[in-house]
């Protein structure tokens, strides 16, 4: 199961309230050259089959706002504090696509070529800003399975 079709499935089952629109190729190619980045494929399919639409705050039972695309932005355009060297570095190429409790902390995802290409990370909080997924598909099976695993 993509990683986009088991996010879904289970907003539906856990009576989330997430509205999602199909992003268009124009629009993906878009976010990617105000980057100057390439999403991970995972990531591109997700935001082309299900990206989350508007802001409706806490979208799921778990508190958690998934971005609307029009939302998604670096690291270094929308988070202020302190951040681990490895992300500080790169800020520009680490993408926010999701905020847990009104941005207590957030997750988002490595979009450059390097070796931690596709991870995913804690931003914010106290002490945070580590990798908690491999991948996006890694990261939306733990957050289905096991929130915690990702906080």
């Amino acid at each position: 199961m993509t990683a986009h079709d088991e996010l879904q499935r289970w907003w539906e089952e856990s009576a989330g309230k997430v509205a999602t629109e199909c992003v268009d190729e124009a629009r993906l190619a878009g976010l990617e050259s105000r980057y100057a980045v390439r999403l991970p494929s995972d990531f591109r399919e997700y935001l082309s089959r299900c990206a989350p639409v508007g802001e409706a705050g806490l979208d799921d039972q778990r508190g958690t706002e998934w971005w609307s695309f029009g939302r998604i932005k670096s690291v270094r355009d929308d988070f202020d504090g302190h951040l681990e060297p490895l992300l500080a570095v790169r800020a520009h190429e680490w993408l926010l696509f999701a905020d847990y409790a009104a941005w207590i902390w957030a997750w988002a995802i490595d979009c450059s070529a390097g070796a931690d290409r596709g991870k995913i990370a804690i931003v914010g909080g106290k002490g945070y800003n580590v990798f908690v997924a491999e991948s996006f598909s890694d990261f939306v099976t733990k957050y289905v399975a096991d929130f915690y695993s990702v906080c």
